[in-house]
């Protein structure tokens, strides 16, 4: 009996290494990785610092170091060189670097709309870009914000950069502003500059990019090399499931992401700020309707391409494709919608939308009572109203890329508050936008 017994207990023995064994030759490897910041810490990130404190990046067998460099202007060279695993970094950026031969990608949507923004003291009573005209703007000296802040004042009716004084302030953005050395600024974040002038006595108002002709783009992003991508998918894949996982936290409870933020970086946080920071981010960080962290759709990447080609940042030549890869966190765009963020005032039908001026009220900007509203996803998302058989362009894509389009200023009504400029078109290019969702 006492043998039976034994040869049992070492039959279990065995059983039990066996499977040990062969867990142990499932598991991946563990994997030490380097991810450089694109700026210090603060509530962008705080879905990093929530799975590295609670160990969603061991559970994925990552050893993850973060930090920010000295120059985070340097970001996408070291990744493309190798120097760092992965880096955080701005759509704009990654598409100039892979125009200059940097072999860098994104591979995760972090910050899913512009934070860059354009702003003005609340006390100036300029609300809109077409009021600047003649005043002084403000830009932080980077080549990119000159042709969106001209973007922004061609949909507003004026002529663009020849209409105003434009300033370098350098990094000196909310004081050129509060000085009033400038009536305007471009290059400020709407979740940090205007929280930070608001709670030294300064409110501002924030005119936000995609509202104002700029076609949407990603603000935050994961980057990685094409050769360690090519070499690591597998790592790449555990690394983003354990940064969505701190990302869906933070976006079920901000404030107590920002617990942990500032746990992780003692003395470095300024609450004040990255408090309602972390609450307007948010919606950031979700498709409209909320859900979809990390995925990137490919009409916003083709026809922001596209408009950083008509406005000569890019060689005709770069595929949008192959900057980013969208599969590594699922399917791109594939989340629904809720219907919420379906635009008011439209009646669906089939390809189009009918939009009426009963239903925009006071909003509607044409001089007409109804139109048929289109987004062409095929011509960089497009947007146009059709009237009576004849197309008028909304965005400057439409103008580029659709056959007999007449200019909108034939049927553009007159803002009656303020004169001289139009009603703002922006929330109709929006609605149109969502058609080629």
């Amino acid at each position: 009996m006492k043998k039976l017994i034994t040869m049992s207990m070492a039959i279990l023995a065995l059983s039990l290494a066996f499977l040990f064994a062969i867990s142990c030759d499932n598991e991946p490897e563990t994997a030490s990785i380097k991810l450089a910041l694109d700026w210090y810490p603060n509530a962008n990130h705080l879905g990093l610092f929530i799975a590295q404190q609670k160990g969603y990046f061991e559970e994925e067998n990552l050893e993850v170091t973060m930090y920010t460099p000295s120059d985070p202007s340097t970001v996408l060279q070291t990744v493309g060189a190798g120097q760092d695993d992965f880096g955080m970094s701005y759509q704009p950026d990654v598409l100039l670097a892979r125009n200059e031969g940097v072999p860098v990608v994104s591979i995760l949507g972090v910050v899913q709309h512009p934070l860059n923004s354009l702003m003005t003291l609340e006390s100036s009573g300029v609300t809109r870009p077409g009021q600047l005209v003649g005043k002084k703007v403000g830009y932080p000296g980077i080549p990119t914000n000159e042709p969106l802040l001209e973007t922004m004042l061609k949909a507003d009716g004026l002529n663009g950069l020849e209409d105003i004084e434009l300033v370098n302030i350098g990094w000196n953005i909310s004081e050129s502003l509060i000085s009033e050395k400038v009536d305007g600024v471009v290059g400020a974040y709407w979740t940090h500059e205007s929280i930070n002038m608001e709670n030294i006595g300064y409110p501002v108002n924030v005119m936000r990019m995609e509202e104002w002709g700029v076609p949407d783009y990603y603000e935050l992003v994961l980057v990685t090399s094409e050769d360690y991508l090519e070499e690591n998918e597998d790592v790449a894949e555990r690394f983003i499931r354990a940064i969505k996982r701190g990302f869906e936290e933070a976006i079920s409870d901000p404030q107590a992401g920002v617990d942990v933020l500032v746990a992780e970086n003692p003395g470095e946080i300024d609450e004040d700020i990255d408090r309602p920071g972390a609450d307007l981010l948010v919606e950031m960080w979700q498709l409209p309707g909320g859900g979809g962290f990390g995925t990137q759709e490919p009409g916003r990447w083709s026809s922001f391409v596209q408009w950083m080609k008509d406005n000569d940042m890019l060689d005709q030549s770069l595929d949008a494709s192959a900057a980013y890869r969208a599969d590594l966190v699922g399917k791109s765009g594939a989340e629904p919608r809720d219907s919420s963020s379906r635009a008011r005032g439209v009646d669906e039908t089939t390809d189009d939308t009918i939009v009426t001026e009963d239903k925009f009220n006071e909003e509607w900007p044409l001089t007409v009572k109804s139109a048929k509203i289109h987004c062409d996803p095929s011509a960089f998302q497009a947007v146009w109203v059709d009237v009576e058989g004849k197309k008028y362009a909304l965005n400057g894509m439409a103008q580029t890329h659709i056959d007999d389009v007449h200019d909108l200023d034939a049927i553009w009504r007159d803002d009656p508050d303020v004169a001289g400029l139009k009603v703002n078109v922006g929330p109709l290019i929006e609605y149109g936008l969502r058609l080629c969702e």
